[in-house]
């Protein structure tokens, strides 16, 4: 979809939301680790995507020892215990002492993931919903217009970036962002063309409408990729009948459209 040199400039533009999703993905991992007293195969995924999101096996060590305050000696023992349990996903993680990380230019899903952003974002690298939600009536009944929608559209590609990094699931990612806009007084949100959503609903909406665009373009990028014009489209059960009679298929798409 874009140039290297271009997600790169994207990549830049994109660095604070990433520091963060890390710190949050970083976090869930000390959480998972204190509960059970080990790395559990769930804290072990999340290591991994966050190694392949960029942050180096040093940094990633670092901040085991400095979260839950143990010594060289007694990281490489949890380390040794993760390795022999089996259900690791790249033993290398744990055996590894240097700096390694993946170099963006050799990092093909952090790239496509980010292209896909900027695709759908515009190249703003904002906003990845894409929602139009931009005021939120207030116990007095008037309406709080920017701030507000500032807030909600950062909320939501907080959301966003967490489930497409592949470390949280849709449902627990749903669940947390409404009871974070809720447990701010966030209740309601009122569109420009006079329509009103609860904030779950609006939420959840908006959520699962950019997850599939953002999905769309990877798609796109993909069989751009492999060449081809052939693409399957996913079954599932309990749809609605309108879309049983199209879905579980395989399609030509004309790209050139």
């Amino acid at each position: 979809m874009f140039k290297p040199n271009e997600i790169e400039n994207f990549s830049m533009m994109f660095d604070s939301r990433m520091k963060d999703l890390e710190k949050q993905i970083m976090s869930d991992i000390i959480r998972r680790i204190r509960i059970n007293g080990e790395i559990t195969s769930s804290a072990d995924w999340q290591l991994r995507r966050l190694y392949e999101l960029g942050m180096s096996k040093r940094d990633i060590q670092n901040a085991l020892k400095q979260h839950l305050h143990l010594n060289a000696s007694e990281i490489q023992q949890m380390y040794s215990d993760v390795i022999q349990k089996g259900y690791v996903r790249d033993a290398s993680l744990y055996l590894a002492a240097g700096k390694q990380f993946i170099r963006f230019d050799e990092n093909q899903g952090l790239q496509q993931l980010i292209s896909a952003v900027a695709s759908q974002t515009h190249e703003t690298m904002l906003n990845i919903t894409q929602s139009l939600g931009f005021a939120v009536r207030q116990p007095n009944g008037k309406l709080a217009f920017k701030p507000i929608a500032d807030y909600y559209q950062q909320t939501l590609d907080n959301a966003m970036l967490q489930i497409t990094s592949g470390t949280f699931d849709y449902n627990t990612v749903l669940k947390r962002t409404v009871s974070e806009m809720t447990n701010s007084g966030l209740r309601t949100i009122d569109y420009e063309t006079g329509w009103s959503n609860r904030v779950e609903v609006a939420a959840r909406r908006s959520v699962m409408t950019g997850l599939s665009q953002v999905t769309a373009k990877i798609n796109e990028d993909n069989a751009e990729a492999l060449g081809t014009n052939y693409v399957e489209v996913s079954y599932h059960g309990c749809a609605r009948p309108s879309h049983q009679e199209w879905q579980g298929k395989v399609y030509y798409w004309d790209r050139s459209k």
